[in-house]
């Protein structure tokens, strides 16, 4: 029993519970930059899973997530939300516009086979070659 608190006490020294040390830990995230989105069916789902979940999901007005979403679009991407209302029923309606335009899964596989078709072909049994055929596939 003695030799048991005695244990005890010295995991309590070495580790305090968990909720006295997450108070205490204070992280500084890097700002997080959700970088444009320019009508590219292979950029797509980068782009909306990252505005989903840090603009999206968060309970901020309609109206803000809207001007987050204007601006992060490319120009060309972009026209056709402008004339849309400052509102949630505009905000509301330029998701599905982009969602229709965008979540075409046949368009995103043929983007990513023309990328592939496209890569170099190899000559010769070079390393640094194949290296950085390898690269630009991954």
């Amino acid at each position: 029993m003695e030799l048991q608190a005695q244990f005890q006490g010295t995991l309590q020294n070495q580790y305090p519970p968990l909720s006295q040390t997450a108070s205490n830990i204070q992280a500084k995230l890097p700002k997080l930059v959700i970088t444009k989105f320019d009508g590219n069916f292979m950029d797509w789902p980068r782009f909306w899973g990252q505005f989903t979940k840090t603009i999206d999901k968060n309970s901020i007005p309609a109206t803000m997530e809207f001007s987050y979403l204007r601006e992060l679009l490319h120009t060309s991407v972009k026209r056709t939300k402008e004339a849309l209302p400052f509102t949630a029923e505009g905000y509301n309606k330029a998701k599905s516009i982009l969602q229709e335009k965008f979540v075409k899964e046949l368009e995103i596989v043929k983007a990513y086979t023309k990328e592939i078709l496209g890569l170099p072909s190899i000559p010769s049994a070079s390393p640094k070659k194949i290296g950085e055929f390898s690269e630009k596939l991954t």
